[in-house]
């Protein structure tokens, strides 16, 4: 029996003397090694080294009928698979001994073939879907190869501080808006919009920072970790992807209203007529429908909808149809949106703004963003709970609506001077 160390993490190995100047490979970090010959350890070591005492104790124990030490070679020729080289034939040379699999190995393997997936359902997404699809499934597939490239010690960082964001971002920054309201003096939902923006920022920026000193900290007292490393990466940069990917439909979905307007008023902004393709594609889309029911900030889905349902209440044939439909005579029994009416008939200004005809303004759309009475109905009347289910049979009845008067959106949004005839 020869037994000899690692070069690389210095693990015990021990393989029959038939193998001297063959290669094995390490169980513990995977690494093929040459078998050094006999002759050589007793050259090397003068017969009284630490590996030469040890082999004469091995020895005496099994000529005396003991069981092997504890610390026995941790790495043998597998010799009870069918088809496998018992020890006494040589392998030929160039090939490797074939030796039990080690868990870092099958990691690899594992992780190997789990990236070969990803990128296989990222090809299928970017082929089959929409653009928020393609959007969604490139930055996923772009993430997980390097989190796979990097390893686990590089891009863990940056997971959790996005992990942590996505988690804490938007009930700190609710929690944190009278702070920010004194000292930017904004108020409403556009408070709440900064104050969630920084707020999640921050905690990117800190949890980032901790987590890149601890995880140098734990690569260095660990170094059996490192052949586990890509594997870790993967799934980090996986779920990296998956969050991203969420943080921009987020976006796209709270940026809507205001982009609606902007291109209402400018039809020309090229900017703005891309966030609204985009989060029409995001609703028509799985990931889009999915990314969307769990939004933090979904009570702008339903900012956008009563923008669009004003446009419909103030033209009188769009308004018969809207009310008559069913979607739309369960909202006018519930209660929370009673309560959320009187407040509104309450406030002048929202209540002049409600009897205008024609689409929302620039103005005043701001003049809605900043109101605190808005911000007070979406807290504390329910109305988002109750409409959040149902906002998507809102929004057909919207359209509905205005297919049945004959109109598109973009005319019913006119005032009545500047609309189309209906006949010559």
């Amino acid at each position: 029996m020869i037994k000899f160390r690692c070069n690389h993490c210095r693990q015990k190995i021990g393989v029959p003397e038939a193998y001297a100047g063959r290669r094995v490979k390490c169980n513990g970090c995977g690494g093929v090694l040459s078998v050094p010959a006999a002759s050589d350890l007793s050259a090397e070591t003068g017969g009284g080294s630490v590996v030469g005492e040890e082999m004469m104790s091995l020895l005496k124990g099994l000529g005396a009928g003991a069981a092997p030490p504890a610390d026995a070679p941790a790495a043998t020729p597998d010799t009870k698979t069918p088809g496998s080289k018992k020890p006494a034939d040589r392998p030929t040379d160039g090939e490797p001994v074939t030796m039990p699999v080690p868990a870092a190995d099958r990691a690899r393997v594992i992780a190997h073939w789990a990236l070969i997936g990803i990128v296989v359902v990222g090809v299928a997404g970017l082929l089959l879907g929409n653009i928020m699809t393609k959007i969604f499934f490139a930055v996923v597939v772009l993430t997980a190869v390097n989190g796979y490239w990097l390893g686990a010690k590089k891009v863990a960082a940056a997971f959790g501080g996005l992990l942590a964001a996505a988690l804490l971002g938007a009930p700190m920054g609710r929690g944190l808006e009278g702070i920010f309201s004194s000292i930017l003096g904004t108020t409403g939902l556009t408070n709440r919009l900064i104050s969630v923006a920084i707020v999640s920022a921050i905690i990117v920026a800190a949890v980032a920072a901790a987590l890149h000193f601890a995880v140098a900290r734990l690569s260095r007292d660990h170094p059996e970790w490192k052949p586990f490393d890509r594997g870790m990466g993967l799934g980090m940069g996986t779920l990296e992807g998956l969050l991203v990917g969420l943080l921009i439909i987020w976006s796209v979905l709270v940026l809507e209203p205001v982009a609606a307007t902007s291109l209402q008023a400018s039809p020309d902004n090229k900017v703005a007529a891309q966030v609204v393709r985009l989060a029409e594609a995001a609703r028509e889309s799985v990931v889009g429908r999915l990314a969307g029911a769990v939004n933090p900030l979904d009570d702008m889905r339903l900012f956008g909808l009563f923008q669009k349902a004003l446009v419909v209440l103030n033209d009188p044939d769009a308004r018969t149809e809207f009310l008559r439909d069913p979607a739309m005579e369960r909202v006018q029994n519930m209660s929370s949106v009673e309560q959320a009416l009187d407040r509104f008939s309450k406030d002048p200004e929202i209540a002049r703004i409600t009897q205008e005809e024609g689409q929302i303004t620039a103005g005043q759309l701001k003049k809605l963003l900043d109101s605190p009475t808005v911000l007070e109905i979406l807290d504390e009347t329910g109305v988002v709970e109750d409409l959040t289910p149902i906002a998507d049979e809102i929004e057909k009845a919207i359209d509905a609506a205005l297919e049945k008067t004959g109109q598109r959106i973009e005319e019913a949004a006119k005032p009545p001077a500047e609309r189309e005839p209906d006949g010559p």
